[in-house]
Parts: structure tokens; sequence; C-alpha cells
């Protein structure tokens, strides 16, 4: 029976990347471990997809269907997507599950998808939707003998998953015989190739420096971590929303001065968290809601117009890579030669290294951040360390548009005294003194407290 026109679901199906239960066969390759972050890297994947696909078509919901706990399923994949579980039983009682749910919430066109498929594309999903609308079951074959994508455009005829073989060779074979004996029409879509065995690791290696270009219509959120800046956080979180972030993330880390209703009065989303920047700015992005984030410090500003290059920068590919990061050039607000030195080194080292970090205006792939592990929760230069994990997994740009920083810490503390800091600590980690003990260095230095924020 057909069902009247109406809205559009899409769900990816997955599990939580648990060493020991995920790609199991891959195991003997990867690890256990490696086998569990391979899981996670192509679930976030197809968790984009499946985001910016219903970004980009109106009317379509996008879900992610887990098996496993739940609980953890934010801090592995962050919120892009609503969360359910999967039913119980094969993967064809899961998947009939799923379908009847979407035709009792409304949907007239739903598609399942897997996420081990590395040729995947917002196109092909588009294709696939489209598709339903003349044809009552599409199928995405896979090379080995599976499909990758099933969709629908009526009711779950009650034998086409039934006793089904999964994981052989004969199920697409199976699908279609039992499609035409119900008389659904049917559209196939071009066979891709899944990552099952250690043979099949190639294609994830190509596909994973070749992210999906963004576009403005797909939405950036800002993240800001902050202590005590309740006079600085109102304008800076209006600028922010005026000249186009779609959300802004205020990570208080235990504000004693009225930041916290500061922010939320200005329209920010407030989140609590323990202090220490990495920390905070880690619990925003799990919580962020667009695929691209934006790290900023409450005291940095950028040039007005920065929205559309950002964005622009994430759609360009250099040297065969696809760009995952970038950061703005670094300029001060502070008067004198010696800020000027300060900016020309940075300039440089940026060029030479491609290292940017500091008061930059970091921004990521959602994608990316969550499959490098986000910030490393250490005390200082958790930018710096995370900077060079995101350069192994394609290029950085850089944007030539400033973010203007405040020189309050450097006046406050002594420009040559920051400046000689920030050179020892540099210099330790790269002789490796351990983090905390550079910590304390900087401290004493600095004869202030330990950094908790921006």
């Amino acid at each position: 029976m057909a069902v009247e026109s109406g809205r559009e679901r899409l769900t990816v199906f997955s599990r939580l990347p648990l060493p020991g239960q995920s790609k199991t066969r891959l195991i003997p390759a990867l690890g256990a471990d490696g086998a569990a972050r391979l899981q996670q890297a192509m679930s976030l994947r197809a968790i984009t997809l499946a985001c910016l696909c219903a970004r980009r078509r109106p009317g379509l919901e996008a879900r992610l269907a887990l098996s496993g706990p739940l609980e953890r399923a934010t801090d592995c994949f962050g919120r892009l997507l609503p969360v359910e579980a999967q039913a119980s039983g094969d993967l064809g009682e899961r998947m009939a599950a799923s379908f009847r749910a979407g035709l009792e919430a409304g949907a007239s066109r739903q598609l399942i998808i897997g996420s081990d498929i590395p040729g995947l594309s917002v196109e092909r999903l588009q294709q696939a939707l489209d598709a339903l609308q003349d044809k009552e079951l599409v199928l995405g074959p896979a090379r080995d003998g599976g499909y990758y994508l099933i969709g629908l455009g009526r009711e779950l005829p009650p034998a086409l998953f039934h006793s089904m073989p999964w994981g052989g060779p004969e199920v697409l074979g199976l699908t279609l015989a039992r499609a035409a004996e119900a008389g659904l029409s049917c559209r196939l879509l071009p066979t891709l190739d899944d990552v099952d065995e250690a043979a099949d690791l190639g294609h994830w290696r190509r596909a994973r420096r070749q992210a999906p270009a963004l576009s403005p219509d797909d939405g950036v959120s800002v993240i800001l971590p902050v202590l005590n800046e309740a006079e600085r956080i109102p304008a800076q979180v209006r600028r922010l929303f005026a000249e186009g972030a779609d959300e802004v993330i205020v990570a208080d880390g235990g504000s004693e001065d009225g930041s916290v209703q500061a922010a939320a009065e200005a329209g920010a989303r407030v989140i609590h968290t323990p202090p220490g920047r990495a920390v905070q700015m880690n619990h925003a992005a799990r919580e962020a809601r667009h695929p691209l984030l934006l790290f900023l410090h409450a005291d940095t500003r950028l040039a007005e117009g920065w929205r559309d290059p950002l964005f622009a920068a994430l759609s360009g590919a250099g040297g065969g890579e696809r760009v995952v990061a970038g950061a703005f050039r670094f300029k001060v607000d502070g008067r004198g030669l010696r800020y000027r030195l300060m900016e020309w080194l940075v300039a440089l080292r940026c060029r030479l290294l491609r290292l940017p970090y500091g008061d930059q205006g970091l921004f990521c792939r959602h994608e990316v951040f969550f499959r490098v592990g986000g910030f490393p929760e250490t005390p200082l230069m958790e930018d710096y360390l995370l900077v060079k994990r995101l350069r192994r997994e394609g290029r950085i740009h850089l944007l030539p548009l400033p973010a203007l920083s405040s020189a309050r810490n450097w006046e406050r503390a002594g420009f040559w005294r920051v400046f000689l800091a920030h050179r020892l600590v540099l210099i330790g980690h790269a002789l490796g003194v351990p983090l905390p003990r550079l910590a304390r260095l900087r401290r004493r230095l600095l004869r202030g407290p330990e950094r908790k924020s921006a």
C-alpha cells in the first residue's frame, strides 16, 4: 500500500565504538582500540552526511539509531542528530521497527543507511530520496553482495526482511527477488565499497581526506570558554550573532561575576562545566548542533564578514587534501612596536609551519574534531596539541582576516614576562618536559594563578 506524500526521514544505523565489539573482523589488522576508532570515524562521516542532507532538503528529518548504551552517544558523536535506540532482534527486525516508527510519525519516504561506506555522499542520499518519489523501493548495492542503503516509499512488505542471511553475499539478490514478489517498483543506485575486511581499508584511507564540502547554509556553532567575563560577554555574543553565528555556546567554568546571566540574556546557550579551557571547549563541542565549530576567546573579536570566507576555506582543497580546519590572522589591540613584532612572528610561524594557535579563532569540522579526540585536556597548550592532531587529517587554512585580541593579559603581567613565559613553555615541551611542570613554571613566571579558561 502506497503512503500519501508527506515528510521524509533518514536514519543512520550504527553502533557505539566499543573496543572488542566494533568492526570485529578488523581487530586482527587494527587491534580492538583501532577497530573501535575506525567505527567512530566512519559513523561520524555518515552522521555528517545525514546532517548536511537534512539542512539542504527542507522537510527531511535525520536521526541516528544506535545499538549500545545511549548515555555514551554524545561523548562519541556529539549532538548533530537526535539519537534513538535500535530495536532488539536481528538487522532485519531492527530496520523493520525503524520503518514502522517512521511511518507512524508521518514520514512517507524513508531511508536507512549504514555507517561503513566511505564513498557515500550527500548527492547520493538526495538521489535516493528523489527516486522514492516515483519508486517504492531504493537500494544501494554494496560490492560484497549486501546493500548500504535501503529506502521505502510505502509500508514495509512483511516478507522483505524475514529470515534474511544478513552479512552474506546473497542479501541483495534475495531482497530484489522478494521485492518483485511483493510487486514493488525498484531503483538501484551505483554500487559502492564497504569496509569490513583489512583489504577494504584503502577505501577509507582515500575517503577520509575528502571531507564533504560545507556551505554557509550548513551552520556554524561558536564556542566561548568563559570565566568571569560579565563585562565582555554580552557584547561579544550579540556581535557574533549579528555577524553570522548560528548558535553561540558559552561554556562557563564557574564564574562568580554574573557572566552566566549576562550571556544568557544576550542569547547564548550556556552550559556549566568544570574549569579548564580544554574541558570547557570539549563539553561545548559535544552540545553543538552545526557541522562547523569555531572556538573563540571572550576577548577576541573577528573582522566583519568572517562567515563566508570561513565556509569558502572549508569548501576548497589544497595538495589533494580537503581543508579540515583553519584560523584567522593574529592581531593585538595593544600599541607599540613590540606588539607588531609579536604579530609578525606569529604570521611567520603560521606561514612556515601551518601551526596556528592561541588567540586566532580556530575553526574545525565537527566530524574531524571528534575523530581526533577533541582538545587534549591538559593544563596548557591544548590548542597547539589539537592543531598538531588536525594537521594529520588534512590541510589547515589560514584566513587573511584578523582576529583582534585584547592586550589586557600582556599588559597586566608585563609584555616581556609573558613573551618569555610562552617561549620557555614551547621550548620545554619540545624537550619533553611534562605539561603540568611547565604549567607550574608558567605560573611562577607570571606571578599569578594558573590559567582556568580563556
